[in-house]
Parts: structure tokens; C-alpha cells; sequence
């Protein structure tokens, strides 16, 4: 499973149970980093709270 948020790519490996984010660092050189679950799911929820802000204030 794999979601695309702004810049990066949160990506979960089922048969692995790991948790990874990737991303192209300032020397444009790809990384991938295996991160915890708590990190996935923080950033996943935060991103979709900052969504939701953005559409409510966005139709004021």
C-alpha cells in the first residue's frame, strides 16, 4: 500500500509488517527510510487534518 503525500511516499509492506517513506533529498538522490508505525499513521492523520482545514477555510 502506498500513498503519495506532497513530496513524499509513505508506502506500508504487508508481508514484511514494515512501515517506509521516500523521498528525493537536495542533491536529488532518491531515499527510503523505514519508519515506525506510530510515524506513519501521525503523518498520514496529520496530513488529512491539514486538508480538512484547508477545505473548510477555503470556501469562507
Amino acid at each position: 500500500m502506498q500513498y503519495k503525500v506532497d513530496n513524499y511516499t509513505l508506502e506500508y509492506i504487508e508481508d514484511e509488517d514494515k512501515y517506509y517513506i521516500s523521498f528525493t533529498d537536495s542533491v536529488e538522490q532518491e531515499c527510503r527510510i523505514e519508519i515506525e508505525k506510530e510515524i506513519f499513521d501521525t503523518y498520514i492523520k496529520s496530513k488529512r487534518a491539514y486538508i480538512k482545514i484547508k477545505n473548510e477555510t477555503s470556501s469562507i
